[in-house]
């Protein structure tokens, strides 16, 4: 098997998306503090930096796929064939290369999934809570709407009867 310079190219770029897996992972753990902090002027902030990470993991894993994708044409296999049946055939200390490269990275996406996920349903939570208690507070304003600036919305629809297809 032809080992081409794009097996080193590939090799950056993966090391690329696990650098910037971590850096995406600190910068949500910081999220979490400051959601928890209710910091909104530094949340902007961080999820900006977050977007941008995200943009950045876009451009890194398609210029992966690229990478990979020419080393799949230079050795003549399907464009199917994923990252884990070739590396069998790369040398002994390349493939555990690879190998730890592609779990370190499932494994920081993976984490990455689970912050997230504890995220949301720490805000879920809070977000029920207060309601709760709203609504036993000021039991009136169960059920109306409310604009972005507090003022009491109607709805679109009125007093006409709404047909909600439950097979969607």
């Amino acid at each position: 098997m032809d080992f081409s310079p794009n097996w080193n190219k590939l090799k950056g770029y993966m090391e690329a998306q696990k650098a910037l897996l971590k850096r995406f992972s600190q910068k949500n753990k910081a999220l979490m503090a400051m959601v928890k902090k209710r910091d909104w002027v530094s949340l902007q902030q961080q999820m900006e930096e977050l977007k941008d990470l995200s943009c950045r993991m876009e451009v890194i894993e398609d210029k992966r796929q690229l990478c990979f994708d020419a080393i799949l044409r230079d050795v003549g296999k399907d464009a199917n064939t994923s990252l884990s049946e070739m590396l069998p055939y790369l040398p002994a200390p390349m493939d555990q290369e690879f190998r730890r490269l592609k779990a370190d990275i499932k494994l920081s996406a993976e984490r990455i999934s689970i912050e997230n996920r504890a995220l949301d349903c720490y805000v879920e939570a809070r977000n029920k809570t207060i309601q709760e208690i709203m609504g036993e507070l000021v039991p009136e304003t169960r059920g109306q709407l409310y604009g972005p600036k507090g003022d009491l919305k109607q709805s679109d629809i009125g007093t006409r009867s709404l047909l909600v297809n439950k097979s969607l």
